[in-house]
């Protein structure tokens, strides 16, 4: 008998949706905070400027969505060597290609604009400086990102792999020791690496900023959240992970990434995934069709962004000459949006959804009786 094809995962809207609004709102950050508003000093009235301004948040928004997420990819699975070899083979496809694809872009997109401006050449990157980016490695080895959103993909990379050694040491663990169903729980492995990425979140111990700890609570809460969904965890456990992760913001010395905003973007966002996956809604509240098309496109336009709407900004400003009014400084930001989510739909089209659909094609073959 041939073996029945995996049933078909339901499709969560809900969080589609928040992929839009969180790729929209680092587009935003990038066009307003970071080109307009510094080089013309010109500032959007209130609640604009502190949107736009704060766009960066949808980073741990995205963290958040990761770890729910991939918790889900995995659920109910049987974590061996072969499966984690083929997840990560699959996961690889979908990431990578897109990736690969800007990273070539951006650096014809220099070459482009070396030519064009001899007196302000931008550096190329280096063959090791590639050669790092190709394998996510590039903060480790000492080279700046290719692109500036390129660090967050490092850590989404060390995530999945880290959440496939827990759950599948978990597994392990319940198969070849007779202890209490508690002590052979996920939560066993995963609660010690929580506190630590806590106290290195904090500053209170110096490692690398490339390695994933820094970014592991956001992540972590986004797993939490999928394991209350799947009624692995109960809900009690998400407000004690919850009151610790506002505790060590309260003591956090030197992080950026890791301060009482980033925080409460990270907790809203988990509560808003566990408030409609307790009423049932995860696959039918869209959020609206603008969200669930930005969701559909926001791997890509979170990657392409920086190579076309920020340039497309900065050739605004100097073909305005001036210091925008209201009116021009609103059209600079839709037109620079608009410009990187036409790209992001090409990238889509052209590269991520090809690359989407290999990894789906791409399923182990079952084994042999002999091999079982």
């Amino acid at each position: 008998m041939n073996a029945q094809p995996p049933a078909p995962k339901t499709r969560f809207v809900f969080i589609d949706g928040l992929r839009g609004i969180a790729a929209l709102s680092v587009v935003l950050f990038h066009v307003y905070a970071k080109n307009l508003l510094p080089m013309t000093g010109y500032e959007f009235p209130e609640p604009l400027h502190w949107l736009f301004s704060e766009g960066h948040l949808g980073v741990y928004v995205f963290f958040v969505i990761s770890g729910f997420v991939i918790a889900q990819s995995i659920q109910g699975e049987s974590i061996t060597p072969r499966f984690a070899g083929w997840f990560a083979l699959r996961r690889s496809i979908r990431l990578d290609l897109p990736y690969w694809a800007t990273i070539v872009g951006m650096i014809v997109l220099t070459l482009i604009s070396n030519r064009m401006q001899h007196e302000r050449s931008l550096p190329v990157p280096s063959a090791g400086a590639v050669l790092s980016h190709l394998v996510y490695l590039q903060g480790f080895l000492g080279y700046p990102n290719i692109v500036g959103v390129f660090w967050t993909l490092c850590y989404e990379v060390q995530f999945y792999l880290t959440l496939i050694l827990i759950v599948g040491g978990a597994q392990l663990l319940a198969r070849r020791t007779s202890s209490p169903s508690w002590l052979r729980s996920p939560l066993v492995l995963f609660l010690p690496l929580w506190l630590v990425s806590l106290v290195i979140a904090t500053g209170r111990i110096d490692v690398t900023e490339a390695l994933f700890l820094y970014g592991w609570p956001f992540f972590a809460l986004g797993v939490a959240i999928n394991w209350v969904h799947n009624r692995q965890l109960r809900p009690m456990v998400l407000v004690l992970l919850g009151a610790t992760i506002v505790a060590a913001g309260m003591l956090v010395e030197h992080n950026p990434h890791f301060e009482l905003l980033e925080i409460g973007a990270a907790l809203v966002t988990a509560a808003a995934i566990y408030w409609v996956s307790r009423t049932g809604r995860l696959a039918s509240l869209t959020l609206g069709r603008a969200t669930q098309y930005l969701g559909r496109i926001s791997y890509s336009l979170y990657l392409v962004h920086m190579l076309v709407g920020t340039p497309s900004m900065r050739f605004g400003i100097r073909l305005l000459g001036k210091a925008p009014s209201f009116l021009e400084a609103i059209i600079l930001v839709i037109l620079s949006t608009g410009v990187s989510i036409v790209a992001a739909h090409l990238m889509y089209v052209l590269v991520e959804r090809p690359a989407t659909n290999l990894s789906r094609r791409l399923r182990p073959r079952p084994l042999s009786p002999a091999n079982v």
